[in-house]
């Protein structure tokens, strides 16, 4: 019995020794197939390390290199609570420094079921330094690049503001995401089983481009003030305004007033505050375009300056519509027609000439286009087509109603009349332009316009804009604003664009005040006092890009 029980065993042994060995040997093929590689990884990963090269986006700045926009270094603040003491004399240092409530931290560190917390973030240097002074045990400082913009409000519709990962979201920072773009570059290190650097590959990193603006930041300061001070005491809604080197055609200024503080966007309650409304809010221009619509008429010779036009009884039926003036002005030249703003005037005008004219002439100023050559975000606004209006829609047109447009078309328009009629090619980049553009009018239109713009401030309704031994030009605009139920008389927008030319220097400033609820008339008392007062309070600043004395 114990000699067979014993064989039995030996049996068993001989019978499970292979199938054992051959399990074995399956598994070490499955372990070079399938973890090989893993394996290898992990130690590829023992003897390698990789170290970030952070990288910066790039800079904007105005035309005197003053930073505009940057990324400046910051440190995010954090907890490893595994390291943490849990001090109370280390909890309020770090409460009291990073502006923590003390019992808030208290109870996020005593959480159990977390390893780390993140305490605050954007924190400076000098914080940073004085936490490390203390020697803390589990503070983790993590270094990052935020996008700080030092101008503030004046600047902030006009730069625009960038998002989580550092990309363009508003204005320029937006146009020229592709420029301005950084990419992080890295160190790898290949160490042996001693720690000792056998291999080291460097990927440099790419910092974005420096992009400068023809914006010149005093201007822009000068403006911004002006038209917050217009919005506070015409109890307005909004205000926008465009400054122009008229020479070089760059954009000195544009901003506009309520605005918001790029750097604390969690105080930014109304989200319509980033928009840059010079360049996107759409308007009816009213009056303004009438210099725009009566210089087409004096290129075709069909009137000229002294041409006298019957505005009796102060008011016109056209097309079964009614058209008034502020009052009666009787017999009026051309000149007087737009100098004291007569849309009686301006009807009788326009209706001798024909659509085709009157839409392709207003077109060829920039209106109801889409600047191709413009690096700002703007909408080319609604221009109707001459087999879409009608004889009353057409004289309408002329006095700058039945279309939509911006304050920047606006300026770009009279930028052409005031350079001999030239296509204007407005620019926020100061840079040579080889562009062939296209004549708009004759050189002796733009004069007269000009001579007629003139006697507008000294005798029309721009006698407010006037600036002391400037000579100064412009047409004041007052439009109703159009809502569901129709125009609204006590909604107006308040415009004027004017120039002023002082020591051989010449400049443009287009201004739109939106719905002024104080009693006032409307361009002639809100809009055309803040040319006079950004041009005198340059002459105080004593620029000197503006040599006003």
């Amino acid at each position: 019995m114990s000699h067979q029980t014993e064989k039995t065993r030996e049996l068993v042994l001989w019978f499970f020794l292979p199938v054992l060995f051959l399990l074995l040997f399956i598994r070490l093929i499955y372990f070079q197939i399938t973890e090989a590689e893993f394996s290898l990884d992990k130690i590829d990963n023992r003897i390698s390390q990789s170290k970030v090269i952070k990288s910066s986006r790039g800079k904007i700045v105005d035309r005197n290199d003053r930073i505009l926009a940057e990324d400046i270094i910051f440190y995010d603040i954090g907890i490893d609570l595994n390291y943490f003491s849990y001090k109370p004399d280390e909890i309020k240092f770090i409460s009291d420094l990073l502006n923590i409530e003390e019992q808030n931290l208290r109870e996020r560190s005593s959480n159990q079921r977390l390893k780390f917390i993140q305490i605050s973030k954007k924190v400076n240097r000098e914080k940073v330094e004085a936490l490390k002074k203390e020697k803390i045990q589990g503070l983790v400082f993590d270094e990052k690049y935020y996008r700080n913009y030092p101008e503030g409000e004046a600047f902030s519709q006009l730069i625009g503001i960038t998002d989580i990962n550092n990309d363009g979201l508003q204005g320029i920072e937006l146009s020229f995401q592709k420029s301005l773009d950084s990419s992080d570059g890295r160190i790898d290190l290949k160490r042996d089983g001693n720690g000792k650097v056998i291999e080291e590959v460097i990927v440099p990193e790419k910092d974005g481009d420096l992009i400068k603006l023809s914006i010149d930041s005093d201007y822009q300061f000068i403006v911004f003030d002006e038209l917050k001070r217009a919005v506070i005491e015409n109890n307005a809604s909004n205000a926008s305004a465009i400054m122009i080197d008229l020479d070089s055609e760059e954009i000195l200024a544009i901003t506009n007033y309520p605005s918001f503080n790029p750097n604390d966007r969690k105080s930014l309650s109304d989200i319509s505050l980033v928009t840059n409304k010079a360049s996107i809010s759409l308007l009816e221009p009213g009056s303004v375009l009438k210099p725009l619509s009566i210089s087409l008429a004096l290129d075709d010779e069909l009137i000229n300056e002294d041409t006298l036009i019957d505005t009796n009884p102060g008011w016109v039926e056209f097309e079964d519509y009614r058209t008034e003036d502020f009052r009666n002005y009787g017999i009026l030249s051309v000149s007087e027609v737009i100098a004291k703003s007569s849309n009686v005037g301006t009807v009788k005008i326009c209706s001798q000439m024909n659509k085709s004219r009157v839409i392709s002439g207003i077109r060829s100023f920039g209106i109801g286009e889409y600047f191709s050559e413009m690096f700002l975000n703007h909408r080319e606004g609604f221009l109707p087509g001459e087999q879409n209006i009608s004889l009353r829609g057409l004289v309408s047109l002329c006095y700058g109603y039945g279309l939509q447009t911006t304050l920047l078309h606006i300026a770009k328009a009279y930028t052409g009349i005031l350079n001999d009629g030239i296509e204007a090619n407005l620019k926020i980049i100061s840079s040579e332009s080889n562009e062939i553009r296209r004549r708009i009018l004759k050189k002796e239109t733009t004069d007269k316009i000009k001579n007629i713009l003139i006697h507008t401030v000294n005798n029309g309704t721009g006698k407010l804009a006037k600036v002391k031994d400037g000579v100064v030009g412009g047409k004041t605009g007052t439009s109703f604003i159009s809502k569901q139920e129709g125009y609204d008389e006590d909604s107006i927008n308040a415009l004027f664009v004017g120039f002023i030319e002082k020591n051989s220097e010449r400049y443009l400033l287009a201004i739109m005040v939106q719905e002024p609820k104080n009693d006032v008339s409307g361009g002639s008392d809100v809009a055309a006092p803040i040319f006079s007062n950004v041009f005198k309070s340059l002459e105080l600043y004593s620029t000197p890009y503006l040599s006003i004395i």
